[in-house]
């Protein structure tokens, strides 16, 4: 459905989260503002990525995508980081 080129960057940029998630473990709680900040920049860039229009929904973009919200790495790193704390 999408071009192999816009799959590969994003395999990429999921790829650059973890390694970052790694290098900074998360807090046990990040401010919700910046949460939001984090989703609109996905969303934006996910959209253009895949040269979406406006009218499909981020919901619909990321389950065919295949990637998942910010807040839920957030929760995962964080429960993650917990465990081996």
């Amino acid at each position: 459905m999408y071009p192999q080129a816009c799959v590969d960057i994003l395999i990429s940029t999921v790829g650059l989260c973890e390694a970052l998630s790694h290098a900074n473990p998360p807090k046990h709680s990040v401010q919700t503002s910046h949460t939001q900040i984090l989703q609109r920049l996905q969303s934006k860039l996910l959209r253009t990525l895949a040269n979406d229009p406006w009218f499909i929904s981020n919901l619909q973009l990321q389950t065919d995508l295949g990637t998942s919200f910010v807040k839920a790495d957030i929760r995962r790193y964080s429960l993650r980081y917990r465990r081996l704390a």
